[in-house]
């Protein structure tokens, strides 16, 4: 993953925007740092045209004063159900996507998400880690107290296997969730 921090003294003149947002798309960079923007309120317009497209997620600290504010940006993946983050071990070479879902209760909308997943997974190849509230399992003995459906568990079965993904063992109890008195 490409980072770049910068002290910008300031995001008010187009030249230093212009001079980020270069520095960012020659270095592929994938999060930006910057401090000492001196901005005072969110200004779209300009976090927009530092990154070069809609397509990002900041948080930043508004200056006190007239110094200080610090803002960080980046490419998010993200649907309703699931947040993809992607990065880099410094000891490898591959691209590392954790991969956070709280899937929906309803089949079809389980399956489009399953289905858009594979999609993103083909065009963005490295090592995946898929983790989160599934609300589907792999197998009856999976379920405790709630219905096991045959249909949905073929469905996740079907995209493990084409994603080729491997269900690891939980540790501890038995079931990820449970109703305590």
């Amino acid at each position: 993953m490409n980072v770049l921090s910068l002290n910008i003294c300031g995001s008010k003149h187009r030249s230093k925007r212009d001079w980020v947002k270069e520095l960012c798309l020659k270095h592929n960079i994938h999060f930006v740092g910057l401090q000492e923007t001196k901005m005072h309120r969110f200004e779209h317009f300009r976090i927009k045209f530092i990154w070069g497209n809609y397509n990002y997620d900041f948080t930043c600290s508004f200056s006190q004063g007239h110094s200080g504010g610090i803002i960080s940006i980046w490419d998010p993946w993200w649907h309703r159900s699931y947040l993809i983050v992607k990065g880099k071990w410094c000891s490898c070479d591959d691209y590392f996507f954790m991969v956070n879902v709280y899937a929906s209760q309803d089949p079809r909308e389980k399956a489009a998400i399953w289905s858009a997943l594979r999609d993103f997974m083909d065009v963005h190849q490295g090592v995946y880690m898929l983790l989160g509230d599934f609300n589907v399992v792999r197998d009856e003995s999976e379920r405790f107290g709630s219905i096991f459906s045959e249909e949905e568990a073929c469905v996740l079965k079907f995209f493990l296997d084409t994603a080729c993904l491997v269900d690891l063992p939980i540790g501890g109890r038995a079931f990820t969730w449970m109703n305590t008195p």
